[in-house]
């Protein structure tokens, strides 16, 4: 706008929006301030922008300033509902829905059983916990539309490729949740499972900081071991398993001397 007219300035730009300070939107975009939704619906029709591009500029400021990942998984959960934005980003929003719920993945591996029924009904009764005939129809859907799953010559379904992994690091919102969802399950086991079925257990251990990224290295490739060798055996499956590692720190890392692992 500065290009467009004459004399258009941070100050004029505050003043359109109805802001008393004339250098506020000059410290938001600056990263000093932020804007509560009131502003950011100010600053929204100063920008002229429609009601759905209003509402959805709402959501996205909600999404930049949310303070914890459940405010931010809300928040992006409300942005993929606008249709527009799921045209643009279509393979995000795919991506998306196969990691927001932990049956997806799951049912990924269903389909190599040996006793596997394409069947809603007989996937929702299959898993545990229990889903319904619905959900287990749409997670089909979609990963036949991601290719993680496909037909053979003669039409029954089975994995595209036997190996896939979220990657070494956690690295969106998106595969957070997944995480998130996937611990609380293995909670839920140490109820739901008799021993010889699950297998929880932990080691508790002091460590320097600057051999952190050597263990997480080790426990990745332990990672890719797994799956080398139980990938090749997906064929005669009977049953589907999760299999989780956890590592945290147990001490206050805000008072460490260290620098943060890399």
């Amino acid at each position: 706008m500065k290009q467009q007219k004459r004399g258009f300035s941070y100050r004029a730009f505050s003043k359109m929006a109805g802001f008393l300070s004339p250098n506020f939107i000059k410290l938001v975009i600056e990263s000093q301030r932020n804007l509560s939704e009131e502003s950011a619906r100010a600053l929204a029709q100063a920008l002229k922008l429609s009601k759905l591009a209003s509402d959805f500029f709402v959501t996205l400021v909600h999404f930049n300033q949310a303070v914890n990942g459940l405010e931010r998984q809300k928040y992006l959960s409300e942005m993929m509902r606008h249709r527009q934005f799921r045209e643009i980003r279509q393979i995000e929003a795919d991506q998306f829905e196969f990691y927001r719920a932990w049956y997806v993945s799951a049912i990924r591996e269903l389909v190599q059983l040996k006793d596997f029924v394409e069947d809603p009904h007989w996937i929702a009764e299959k898993l545990s916990p229990k889903i319904t005939p619905q959900e287990a129809s749409a997670s089909l859907e979609l990963l036949i539309r991601l290719g993680f799953i496909k037909r053979n010559k003669s039409g029954r379904l089975v994995q595209a490729n036997p190996k896939l992994s979220t990657g070494h690091e956690i690295r969106s919102l998106m595969v957070k949740n997944f995480h998130r969802e996937m611990l609380r399950l293995a909670t839920d086991s140490m109820e739901a499972f008799a021993p010889a079925w699950r297998e929880i257990g932990s080691v508790t251990m002091g460590v320097s900081a600057d051999r952190i990224q050597e263990l997480k290295e080790k426990i990745f490739q332990f990672r890719q071991e797994i799956l080398e060798i139980f990938a090749e055996e997906s064929q005669e499956s009977d049953q589907v398993m999760q299999f989780n590692i956890q590592l945290f720190p147990l001490t206050d890392i805000s008072k460490s001397k260290e620098r943060a692992p890399s």
